[in-house]
């Protein structure tokens, strides 16, 4: 992991807790960008052999969110409607698709969001993009949210994401890296 920037990790519980949201809005400073890994999907590693993510009829050919996870996503975005990002960028999977637009209203693909499950050497282009976004955010004083995948957010924080886990993250000026588990445990 590199020094460059800080990781604050929240990790969310799905149980009813109404001040998460509130406390999450003032613990998200200008500058700073919500990583979430999508929402629940149907069981499986992966996608099926000869999925798509473009074209016609390409969400027929992945693995997609579950009606749970639909439900997950709508309860996320009802506890954290207060907060507004500047932006919600996504993968080109429909999964991160349809929980940026359950849980915002809204989302944008951006493919260095794209999972390279199946592509590895696209792994450090992808993080490199990553976190030169990290730094431009953080000179802009942008608030984004990023909806991805478990292998984009491993490679990014060296932490395995459960589904709907947020990261905040952010550069920090001085290098020195610093975690925080949110809400604390």
């Amino acid at each position: 992991m590199t020094s460059w920037f800080l990781v604050l990790i929240a990790v969310l519980s799905l149980a009813p807790q109404s001040s998460l949201g509130a406390e999450l809005k003032s613990a998200w400073p200008p500058g700073t960008t919500l990583i979430i890994r999508h929402a629940r999907t149907a069981p499986g590693t992966g996608d099926p052999p000869g999925f798509r993510i473009h074209g016609e009829g390409a969400c027929s050919t992945q693995r997609n969110l579950s009606a749970e996870g639909k439900k997950e996503a709508k309860e996320f975005g009802e506890r954290f409607k207060a907060l507004v990002p500047d932006a919600v960028l996504t993968s080109t999977w429909c999964r991160c698709k349809d929980t940026g637009q359950i849980a915002f209203g809204r989302h944008e693909v951006w493919e260095p969001l794209n999972s390279f499950f199946n592509a590895k050497s696209e792994e450090a282009s992808a993080v490199a993009a990553m976190e030169a976004r990290l730094r431009e955010n953080a000179r802009k004083k942008r608030r984004e949210v990023w909806i991805t995948h478990q292998v984009n957010i491993t490679a990014l924080t060296n932490r395995f994401p459960e589904e709907l886990q947020i990261f905040l993250l952010s550069v920090d000026d001085s290098g020195k890296k610093r975690i925080r588990i949110f809400p604390e445990l």
